[in-house]
């Protein structure tokens, strides 16, 4: 919601192209950082994870149900 149309256009370009230079993706890092996009969508998984976690409250204590715990935990702790 941050983004202006201009900014949206600009980003939505930089998505598609399939010769983004590291560079230009350092840019678009940048502007979604700036623009709230990157909190935005970590916000949004951990919403997402905690809804996971809370539907594996269903089953029983198990192995599995550990495990896709850790798993879902692990999906928004990582660093890429």
């Amino acid at each position: 919601d941050n983004a202006d149309e201009k900014d949206r256009a600009f980003m939505a370009r930089m998505i598609s192209d399939e010769t983004l230079s590291m560079a230009d993706f350092e840019v678009l890092k940048q502007m979604l950082t700036t623009l709230g996009g990157i909190e935005y969508t970590r916000e949004q998984a951990r919403y997402h994870v905690d809804s996971a976690k809370k539907s594996l409250d269903l089953f029983g204590n198990s192995t599995s149900r550990d495990l896709l715990t850790l798993l879902a935990d692990y999906s928004i702790a990582r660093n890429v």
